[in-house]
């Protein structure tokens, strides 16, 4: 599966880098937006006039938990880009930073939860101590909504033993299919063992609340550890930044430890930063991304779409005539290698992140975009196949909305260009001249590729 990128460098200019990086963020329907998607198309133009190609693959989790289903996720979209770097780029590219005149391609993990924070330091720098950073108010309407992800799933377990539904499974432990009435512990717990792979001993385990500060580094540590136990992996050098994402004020900071790596996220982190205090007060956007999240409808696709919120908001407004829709705010996204697959069930957080939207959220329109219509069917049959997705789609009446990318572009829909209007192109376009480069960014390298720039204008 090709790697998405928001935006295409059409001219031609000389690689002397490659840098993949994979940013996994929540589905929260603020996450994103016009103006962050237009930034990173300018940040993607500036790198490449300097040599440097960027791949970004995108993964979507409800509070952007890593975990076993995750990781097979994350690792099949490295192997993806490694495959397509080779094919494009051949013997001259390398993963060993120390091999002279090759290519070096840079596989970057960056996982980034979100909160109501601030920082108690006015230094701006890659790298923040956890005693450095607070949270404003632990009741803010941009705090992660699976920090409650235990009490949304307690209630979801309380419908089903009242609605005592037929669920039909293959049961491991027994090594055969049994159809029964979903109404005890028991029962359920073998449910989540035989079709989600659950390790816990109890069914409230497989959903749990989310610490805002410390799930990053609880992901990490899990991360790391897959990638240190992965032998197919061994001799891939792959890092892992994370951190945390503000998004009503636009901060986004790091929390790790990894001084020496600095990608186009965290050029992307400092602009971000710079256009948000730029931007008046009554930009919809800014507005938007502090407010209550209320989106009016549920994406799933895969990560290789372009721009797939603002795709979607523009479908609405293009085919359904909907008006006065801003991409911040408007869609809760879910988005994963796996999410193509039929006979594989949700992990417990894209799940969890899905049924949050519908129960809390009370979202009942789920639009599900493919790159063509056998992976758009795939996509509503995987919905259809997991039993417990099933089960809430079908409680709550949600309607399932196909469309492919071909659907788009006969509506003229585009997908790998930026909504964002004037006020914020303007910010953007002043905060690349005059922002503050960390000592680390790929900006303060030469220009070798001048033509490429005609691209921002």
């Amino acid at each position: 599966m090709p790697v998405m990128s928001n935006f295409k460098v059409e001219l031609p200019y000389e690689i002397k880098e490659v840098q993949h990086v994979i940013p996994i963020r929540c589905g929260d329907s603020r996450d994103s937006g016009a103006m962050e998607n237009e930034i990173m198309r300018s940040l993607i133009i500036e790198y490449a006039a300097r040599g440097i190609k960027v791949d970004l693959s995108r993964l979507n989790i409800a509070g952007a938990v890593v975990n076993k289903q995750s990781y097979i996720e994350i690792k099949d979209l490295i192997k993806g880009n490694l495959r397509q770097c080779l094919n494009e780029i051949g013997e001259k590219m390398t993963v060993d930073p120390h091999e002279k005149g090759k290519i070096l391609h840079s596989s970057i993990v960056q996982i980034s939860a979100h909160a109501d924070i601030a920082l108690k330091t006015k230094e701006l720098k890659l790298l923040y101590k956890p005693d450095e950073v607070e949270i404003v108010d632990n009741h803010s309407t941009v705090n992660c909504g699976m920090s409650d992800a235990s009490e949304v799933w307690k209630e979801l377990i309380a419908l089903f033993y009242e609605l005592k539904p037929e669920v039909k499974f293959y049961d491991k432990q027994e090594k055969k299919e049994i159809i029964t009435k979903l109404d005890n512990d028991k029962t359920l717990l073998r449910l989540l063992k035989s079709t989600y792979a659950h390790e816990g001993d109890t069914v409230e385990s497989f959903i749990t609340s989310i610490d805002l500060l410390k799930e990053p580094q609880k992901s990490n540590l899990y991360l790391r550890s897959m990638f240190d136990a992965d032998n197919e992996l061994a001799r891939v050098p792959i890092h892992i930044n994370y951190g945390i994402i503000n998004y009503r004020t636009g901060l986004k900071i790091r929390m790790d430890e990894n001084a020496q790596i600095h990608t186009v996220l965290d050029d992307l982190a400092s602009m971000m930063r710079y256009v948000m205090d730029a931007l008046p007060a009554n930009n919809l956007e800014k507005i938007r991304r502090g407010s209550v999240q209320k989106p009016i409808a549920g994406l799933i696709c895969s990560p290789d779409i372009p721009n797939p919120r603002e795709a979607l908001v523009r479908y609405l407004r293009t085919k359904e005539k909907r008006e006065g829709l801003d991409v911040a705010g408007t869609v809760f996204l879910t988005t994963g290698m796996n999410v193509t697959s039929p006979f594989s069930s949700f992990g417990p957080y894209k799940l969890g992140g899905i049924a949050y939207s519908i129960v809390k959220l009370h979202i009942r329109d789920y639009y599900i975009i493919g790159n063509n219509s056998r992976e758009t069917l795939n996509i509503r049959r995987k919905v259809e196949n997991d039993p417990i997705l099933n089960l809430v789609m079908k409680h709550f009446k949600v309607k399932m909305r196909l469309i492919t990318l071909d659907e788009l572009k006969a509506l003229g829909v585009q997908t790998h260009t930026s909504a964002a209007g004037p006020e914020e192109v303007k910010a953007i376009k002043e905060a690349i001249a005059k922002f503050k480069r960390l000592p680390g960014s790929a900006l303060n390298k030469p220009i070798i590729a001048p033509d490429v720039l005609k691209l921002l204008d």
